[in-house]
């Protein structure tokens, strides 16, 4: 099952420009909202995310909310690996007792 069709919603954000945001998304064909241009400093400073100052762009960094909008899982990564996939954040969803649709 999708995320949308469970009620969940998914959101990325990226300090890419426009153009390689693009890219990315119709090259993932990603059907959900993705934010482009961050300030990597700024996401650092809000979040804790790594960031690589040289090519200022952040790492792998995820959260799951809860209903309530209150963090229940953060992963921050300080490489090209460490992200969620699909399965273990309906396995987390599950455990916080999120219904499925």
């Amino acid at each position: 099952m999708l995320f949308q069709e469970r009620g969940i919603g998914v959101l990325a954000a990226s300090a890419d420009p426009l153009e390689r945001a693009k890219e990315v998304v119709d090259g993932l064909r990603l059907s959900f909202p993705v934010a482009w241009g961050l300030d990597a400093e700024a996401v650092h400073a809000a979040t804790g995310a790594t960031i690589n100052r040289e090519k200022k762009f952040v790492q792998a960094t995820a959260f799951i909310l809860k209903p309530d909008r209150t963090i229940a899982v953060a992963l921050y990564s300080s490489w090209a690996v460490g992200r969620l996939r699909p399965d273990e954040v309906y396995g987390t969803l599950h455990y916080l007792g999120r219904p499925s649709a």
